[in-house]
């Protein structure tokens, strides 16, 4: 049970997708900009993490180690940048179902790959044939959501 949270706070997070593409939406059709309306949405984040880090009881960050991290753990923000202009570009186009249907596809089949291969530092968990069978129904669900 002590997973429970992790999971409900996953689970939360995922409800804030769609949502999140959906206010994005509103700065990009105020501004007619889709890169202005993640760079706000961007700056909101960056703001809040500042605010918590300064103001909540949180372990201060240990600056003396970043130098040692590997290069691919300052891309987050890119990969970040990414997926909020996306989101913006494409909700009004296929709806936010079927954005979210395929992003969680996206995921599913990446963290496979991820899982796999152990890439990005992650323990080895072999792609079996019930976890690509999961995958698969997620295709079959976008493949629905998208159809209905």
């Amino acid at each position: 049970m002590a997973f429970l949270p992790y999971v409900l706070a996953a689970v939360l997070a995922g409800v804030f997708i769609p949502v999140q593409a959906g206010v994005n939406g509103a700065i990009r059709r105020s501004s007619e900009s889709p890169i202005f309306a993640a760079l706000i949405s961007f700056a909101g984040g960056t703001l809040a993490l500042g605010l918590v880090l300064l103001l909540a009881r949180v372990d201060q960050p240990k600056l003396q180690h970043v130098p040692g991290t590997p290069w691919y753990g300052f891309t987050g923000g890119l990969l970040g940048a990414f997926f909020v202009t996306v989101a913006v570009l494409a909700q009004p186009k296929i709806g936010a179902a079927t954005l979210v249907g395929c992003m969680i596809l996206g995921q599913v089949i990446c963290s496979l790959a991820i899982d796999h291969f152990g890439w990005l530092e992650v323990p080895v968990r072999e792609i079996t044939l019930p976890r690509a069978a999961g995958a698969l129904l997620v295709l079959g669900g976008v493949y629905l959501v998208q159809r209905g």
